[in-house]
């Protein structure tokens, strides 16, 4: 889903309810809702074929109580049931139902649904006809219809019958496979032969116009059907075939459209941004952005759904990502410069904040646009970076289709453990602190040159919250001056750690991050000779040397410490003094590996720096 700022204001279901209805694996949805895009009204019956996990008697399904139950069948009888001010359907069976066993009920309700959340069943007129949409995520499936709110549960398939006046149309998950006529109405079938959880399962009817555009894809054609306002009908055929190349875009990355056997589409709604719903988008405009957005979340969301509300970032920040990962891909070079540089100011901008989400039943909270979309979206550069092109991509495939997560559901720790497989490496330091950690690092770099085109860098790290000490990364820094330049990459694993960088060139400039890996602030400063300016000079006798060198200062020194750290900022040697010194006397460096170091000189009052070449 994408939404828009001024959409924050949200009607919360007060309270939530969460009923343990674990006992029951729901396995197909028979739906008929008869439905007038004049009216805010649903009439409804509804039937759930399940499987037991446990002797049971009782069934729990949430409903909005200004919706009335009309009646219960239980194989074909009326059974009793309560409903509770706390949208509790529970429905009291005759007999015990053994382990294991698959049985059935149906529901028949009617009323005028409330909007909670984003619109949950939204009634209104679009200027040139009525419309009814829903849009159910995270709670409104029950303002109507009966359903399960826990993400613990997929139904397997579901056959959906809208009957509506003519000569209005309806949309819906999966395939058409027909439209009845009877007198004054029309009955649309659709069909789904995918798992589903509950919050993806909708609906729109309206004086639609439909037309469908084809993707040839790895499967093979995909229909891309949509519906759209009369008014809209010639602006919206030349935007939405955008779809086309983000989808070819997206298989090429991350593997096939999940939902290849039957279709993809879109539905034009009243809300301003857009709603995933399973093989069908719901959307309120056709920007490129928003496409992709929804797009994406057909393997992020829906084939792939977050196990919890406190993980929507995987099925939020995946699709904000990849929303923006089109533009890396040479389609608007600029578009994607755009997206870092924003996003890093838009996040930075507050200096705490968690992607676990740590209100689960607060809607604002669930979809905050600065954690679970942006700072979330991020979360998978820094991925990218981390791992590489290459294994990031096969990490998110390992993830996608694990046969225990594919068209099921998955968390944080699922994600973490197949990037972290893929790597062979254990990546749970990165979420620990971004994804459970609060804020974002500020580097400050310091760097001079040095003789033989040695640069020394130290680079300083302080965390925005004092829920992550330190944040562990490889950067990247840019060295140039008006002919060269060069990138290093070096593993940040203190602050204060120290880097000698040997290059052909003399720099005159570093650049922190120039590709924009790192959530993060800095600020970089040039402190060529400010150590030694005016203060004691160190010469380093022989340099070259093979098997011992000699510190000779410009006037004597009380010594505290003597550091060799190599390029990579390990520090090789260290000797403690004590006294007043013009000469360190000899020290021996033949154990040394051949190469380029640096000499650090700590006093009582400075800190001196040289280089060594040993060979």
């Amino acid at each position: 889903m994408q939404i828009l700022a001024q959409e924050n204001k949200i009607k919360a279901i007060n309270p939530i309810a969460y009923f343990d209805s674990s006992h029951i694996n729901l396995t197909y949805l028979h739906a008929y809702w008869q439905i007038d895009p004049k009216v805010n009204y649903i009439n409804g019956e509804v039937t759930y074929y399940f499987k037991t996990s446990q002797i049971t008697n009782k069934l729990y399904f949430s409903l909005a109580k200004n919706l009335s139950v009309d009646t219960i069948l239980y194989h074909q009888n009326g059974v009793a049931y309560s409903h509770d001010y706390l949208n509790k359907l529970q429905i009291f069976l005759p007999s015990i139902i053994a382990p294991n066993e698959i049985d059935s009920i149906t529901i028949r309700y009617q009323g005028a649904p409330s909007r909670s959340g984003f619109g949950a069943f939204t009634q209104s007129d679009h200027g040139y006809g009525p419309v009814i949409w829903t849009l159910s995520e995270p709670f409104g499936s029950m303002e109507w219809w009966p359903s399960k709110l826990s993400l613990d549960d997929k139904i397997d398939s579901i056959d959906i019958f809208i009957r509506t006046p003519k000569p209005y149309l309806a949309a819906a998950n999966g395939l058409l496979v027909a439209t009845d006529s009877m007198e004054n109405d029309f009955i649309y079938h659709w069909k789904h032969r995918y798992p589903i959880t509950s919050y993806l399962v909708a609906f729109a009817v309206s004086n639609y116009k439909q037309y469908t555009d084809t993707a040839d894809l790895i499967d093979g054609p995909l229909p891309i059907l949509n519906y759209v306002y009369p008014q809209n009908l010639t602006n919206s055929k030349l935007q939405t075939k955008a779809v086309i190349p983000i989808l070819k875009l997206y298989e090429k990355l991350v593997g096939p459209y999940p939902f290849a056997k039957e279709k993809y589409g879109h539905a034009q709604c009243g809300f301003s941004g857009g709603m995933e719903h399973q093989t069908m988008s719901f959307m309120g405009n056709f920007n490129r952005g928003l496409i992709a957005h929804e797009l994406a979340h057909q393997w992020f969301g829906n084939m792939v759904t977050c196990a919890g509300w406190e993980d929507i970032w995987l099925n939020e920040g995946f699709a904000t990502y990849f929303a923006a990962l089109i533009n890396d891909f040479d389609v608007d070079p600029a578009q994607w410069n755009l997206f870092k540089t924003s996003t890093i100011s838009y996040v930075t901008d507050v200096s705490d904040g968690s992607v676990k989400v740590s209100d689960t039943n607060n809607i604002s909270t669930i979809f905050n646009e600065r954690l679970s979309y942006k700072k979330g979206s991020y979360l998978l550069h820094m991925l990218r970076g981390v791992m590489g092109d290459s294994l990031f991509f096969l990490g998110l495939r390992s993830y996608l289709y694990d046969q225990n997560l594919q068209h099921d559901y998955a968390s944080t720790n699922s994600l973490a453990y197949h990037l972290s497989a893929v790597t062979g490496k254990d990546l749970q330091w990165f979420f620990d602190d971004w994804f459970i950690g609060e804020g974002y690092p500020t580097y400050e770099i310091l760097w001079r040159n040095e003789a033989n085109n040695q640069v020394v860098i130290t680079v300083k790290q302080k965390s925005s919250s004092a829920t992550v000490s330190f944040f562990e990364m490889p950067i990247e820094l840019q060295l140039s001056n008006s002919t060269k330049d060069t990138i290093v990459r070096v593993d940040n694993l203190f602050s204060g750690q120290d880097f000698v960088v040997q290059l052909n060139f003399t720099p005159n400039k570093l650049d922190f991050d120039p590709n924009r890996w790192i959530l993060a602030k800095s600020k970089v400063s040039n402190v060529a000779d400010v150590t030694n300016l005016g203060k004691i000079s160190l010469q380093i006798r022989p340099n070259p040397a093979s098997e011992n060198i000699n510190l000779v200062f410009s006037k004597a020194i009380s010594l505290n410490e003597l550091k060799i750290i190599n390029t990579q900022g390990e520090t090789i040697k260290t000797i403690n003094y004590t006294g007043n010194f013009t000469t360190s006397g000899n020290i021996f460096i033949g154990d040394l590996p051949s190469g380029y170091y640096l000499v650090r000189i700590k006093t009582d009052k400075e800190i001196l720096n040289n280089s060594l070449i040993k060979f």
